[in-house]
């Protein structure tokens, strides 16, 4: 996503989605048995007519969003009835390359909206206190009009009326611009969330 907005001249400080994709597509595959996707798979692997999108927020507009990602990865793994929200996905945020979100807590203590310990940009720290400071982060216009629990009685806890840039750029149509850019593709760990031990 951020390569695709970086390269059409948008400015954006970070990334938060989570998986929209079709895991059946590589099921089976593994570290010691990958499987090789071309640009065609990516039809099947996304099939979501998903666009991106940035948003000016500010620490406290981030931490909402987080917190609200952290209750509906909680709530996923509860089982039926799952807290009454949806189970289709996990509808967890991660971030893009060289972030980090942490979190407290655990499996057997419901959330409590003081989930989120951080969020860090290459390492410096996103002030969830700092009203002042705004960040812009690009997301999917799914996640963002307030599907996947992202909402309140119907009304997203994303800020649209802070929107800087509604690209239509499908996240699908990025993902092929990134592959086809880079090459093969060979995914790694990174860490991108940390949880407590267990």
């Amino acid at each position: 996503a951020v390569y695709e907005l970086t390269a059409n001249g948008i400015a954006v400080d970070f990334h938060l989605s989570g998986a929209m994709s079709n895991r059946m597509v590589a099921e089976g595959a593994t570290p010691a048995a990958p499987v090789t996707l071309i640009v065609d798979d990516m039809y099947t692997l996304m099939p979501y007519e998903n666009s991106l999108l940035v948003l000016e927020m500010n620490g406290p507009q981030i931490k909402e969003v987080l917190e609200r990602s952290y209750r509906n990865w909680w709530w996923y793994n509860q089982g039926y009835p799952w807290g009454g929200y949806s189970h289709y996905t996990t509808c967890m945020l991660a971030t893009d390359e060289g972030n980090v979100i942490t979190y407290t807590g655990d499996l057997a203590t419901e959330p409590d909206g003081n989930n989120v310990a951080s969020l860090t940009l290459e390492g410096a720290a996103v002030d969830f206190t700092d009203e002042t400071t705004y960040y812009n982060v690009s997301t999917v216009n799914y996640v963002a009009a307030g599907s996947c629990n992202f909402n309140d009685d119907g009304v997203t806890i994303w800020p649209l009326d802070q929107i800087v840039a509604d690209t239509q750029f499908y996240v699908r149509d990025s993902v092929i611009d990134y592959v086809t850019a880079m090459g093969t593709i060979s995914p790694v760990v990174e860490g991108r969330l940390v949880f407590p031990a267990p």
